[in-house]
């Protein structure tokens, strides 16, 4: 079975990040079939999107991701392999 993908973006003019009111983003990824093995892949491809199309550096948010097998939760810890930012992983980032 291929895997299904969800984003959530949304803005806000009133998000404080790192203690600035420059462009910032939150993302919430939700994703039915797919493996923690694909999280670096998603960080690269949708951190690159928001910088490109936005013009939000990736230092200036964060990527959390929910995993739904069969209709039912099994993830919404953010542990480091499931929390982006920078445009990789927090496993990766704190090797």
């Amino acid at each position: 079975m291929d895997g299904y993908v969800t984003v959530s973006y949304q803005y806000s003019e009133s998000i404080i990040f790192a203690g600035t009111h420059d462009p910032a983003f939150i993302l919430r990824v939700t994703t039915l079939g797919n493996g923690t093995d694909k999280n670096e892949s998603f960080a690269k491809a949708f951190f690159g999107f928001l910088e490109k199309e936005l013009g939000v550096p990736d230092n200036r948010g964060y990527m959390f991701v929910d995993f739904y097998i069969l209709k039912r939760v099994i993830f919404n810890d953010p542990t480091p392999v499931n929390l982006a930012h920078k445009s990789t992983t927090f496993a990766v980032l704190l090797g």
